[in-house]
């Protein structure tokens, strides 16, 4: 099976008598393969480098033991229900405490122990981490009405159809949010007097953000956009910018307030070849694995996994779980500490280590402070 673009670019897929997909081939003809077990679980996967990951199954189909491109093993543990209980890694193993009813209480790993709390109906209360403790509270629509963390209390409103109307940070007056009939945010009005507005076309998309504080408008910007939903244009007080882009709906080039010009060229696998700004072309090399290998004179390299070692003068390191534990910057080393979720949990730098605290309820864990910010997400602001 192939997919061919509206570029002449094909993409090539490999199936075997089960129907899983066995191979892909790119548009440059570099390939990536996988074997299956007779249960259906992935037993190998290999890049165009030939850097082969393998992993095993009980007869359950639950993931035993992992070997990575490093060559580094991972065992993996469960109880009678199917539940993660243990993860053994080269230097760490963190493990799974769960209540009655399924719902995961404990992770413990080398950097501490994670709690979580349940109400009567499952949704989480609390989260405790060597970092502070995080609660939650709800309304009889299970919508969540506030947020404790160690500096304070975060306040939730919402209207009938479950639209978040307010966010109230603590010591301060809320943030309002207005919507239109179809749930698009329409506008943001903070505590300071600045009220952002936005605008939507008739296809739904964003087309307009104005920033006023009172009859004062601060800032704007108007976007013009082809059939494809692509940013063709965003006009504000400091000019217009304008965008091209090709037929894979690549940017192919900007032109800036004053005519600056900056052009884009790409290869069959989308990777960006070159850039070219006034009279200045800087390009760009991968390696068969699409990893960017060189940036005009500047040398990027990597690991067995495709983890990032050097990139000029700078230089990275990480652990076994594939986390950044190390990163030195124009001379400036940073490091870092991680917990049993593998989020990270400190950072030290010049001496001063600072906690990080995230809010972990949502879908995806979202990070509230840092040790010299504390950060707040709602409705993208």
């Amino acid at each position: 099976m192939s997919i061919r673009d509206q570029l002449g670019g094909t993409v090539r897929f490999g199936y075997d008598l089960a129907g899983q997909q066995t191979s892909l081939t790119d548009a440059r003809g570099k390939s990536w393969s996988q074997t299956f077990d007779l249960l259906g679980g992935a037993k190998t996967t290999t890049d165009p480098l030939g850097r082969t990951t393998s992993m095993a199954y009980d007869t359950r189909g639950l993931l035993r033991t992992k070997t990575d491109e490093l060559g580094l093993a991972f065992t993996y543990g469960y109880d009678d229900a199917g539940q993660l209980t243990s993860l053994a890694g080269p230097t760490e193993t963190v493990t799974y405490g769960y209540d009655a009813l399924g719902r995961r209480t404990t992770a413990i790993g080398g950097n501490g122990t994670l709690a979580t709390a349940y109400d009567p109906v499952g949704r989480p209360t609390s989260f405790t981490t060597p970092s502070g403790t995080v609660g939650y509270a709800y309304d009889d629509a299970g919508r969540r009405t506030s947020m404790t963390t160690p500096s304070g209390t975060v306040g939730y409103g919402h209207d009938e159809a479950n639209r978040l109307t307010s966010l109230t940070p603590p010591g301060t007056a809320a943030i309002a949010f207005g919507y239109d009939r179809d749930s698009r945010l329409t506008s943001i009005s903070r505590p300071n007097g600045l009220i952002t507005t936005q605008s939507y076309d008739a296809a739904g998309r964003l087309s307009a953000i104005a920033h006023k504080r009172g009859s004062t408008v601060v800032d704007s910007f108007t976007y013009g956009l082809d059939a494809n939903g692509n940013r063709t244009s965003v006009a504000s007080p400091a000019g217009t910018e304008s965008y091209t882009l090709d037929a894979l709906n690549r940017l192919t080039r900007a032109v800036y307030p004053g005519g600056r010009t900056v052009s884009y060229a790409y290869d069959g696998a989308g990777n960006r070849t070159s850039m070219t700004d006034g009279g200045t072309t800087t390009t760009y090399t991968y390696d068969d694995a699409g990893r960017l290998t060189a940036a005009g004179p500047i040398a990027l390299t990597y690991d067995a996994a495709g983890q990032r070692l050097t990139s000029g003068g700078d230089t990275f390191a990480w652990d076994w779980a594939g986390r950044l534990t190390s990163a030195t910057v124009a001379g400036t080393t940073s490091t870092f500490g991680y917990d049993a979720d593998g989020l990270r949990a400190s950072s030290t730098t010049g001496g001063t280590t600072a906690a990080s605290l995230w809010d972990r309820a949502g879908a995806v864990p979202t990070l509230l402070s840092d040790g010299s910010a504390t950060y707040l997400d709602a409705n993208g602001i």
